[in-house]
C-alpha cells in the first residue's frame, strides 16, 4: 500500500494553510471511495481557531467550532486524530468502507469548568486536550 501527498497550487484567493489530499492506493470508481465525517462541538476554548484533521499521519483538512467536515477517504484500516498546535487527541484507528459513511464527533477537554485546568492540559496531557470519538 503506497502513500502518497500532493499539494494543490495556491492560487492569491485561498488561505496560505497548506492542504494536503491523502491518496492511499488508486480508487477505480468513485463507488470505491469511503467518506469520514468529523462533527466539532462549540464551546468557550478554542471557538475561534481550526482544528486540524490528521489521518494516517497527513493533514487532510481542518474543522471549525460548530461545523462538520465530510472527506473523501480510500477504503481500508487508517488512524484519525486531531490537532491544535501541539496539542492533539488521542488517534482512533478505524476501518472504511465503500459507501459506508463514518461519523465522528470531537470537541475540547477544555468545557465548562474544566477551561480552569488549561495549563495543566497543555503542559502534563496535551494527547488528552482535544477528545475525539466515533458517533453512535
Amino acid at each position: 500500500m503506497t502513500h502518497a501527498l500532493s499539494r494543490p497550487e495556491r492560487r492569491q484567493s485561498q488561505r496560505p494553510f497548506p492542504y494536503y489530499t491523502l491518496t492511499v492506493g488508486t480508487p477505480r470508481t468513485m463507488s470505491d471511495q469511503a467518506q469520514i465525517t468529523v462533527r466539532r462541538t462549540t464551546s468557550y476554548a478554542d471557538h475561534l481557531r481550526a482544528y486540524k484533521i490528521v489521518v494516517d499521519g497527513a493533514l487532510v483538512g481542518t474543522v471549525q467550532a460548530g461545523q462538520s467536515v465530510t472527506l473523501p477517504i480510500t477504503p481500508g484500516k487508517h488512524s484519525l486524530r486531531l490537532r491544535i498546535d501541539w496539542c492533539a487527541s488521542e488517534e482512533i484507528p478505524f476501518e472504511a468502507q465503500p459507501e459506508e459513511p463514518i461519523i465522528f464527533e470531537c470537541g475540547s477537554s477544555l468545557a465548562n469548568w474544566r477551561v480552569f485546568m488549561m495549563f495543566f492540559y497543555v503542559l502534563f496531557r496535551p494527547r488528552k486536550y482535544l477528545w475525539l470519538r466515533r458517533a453512535a
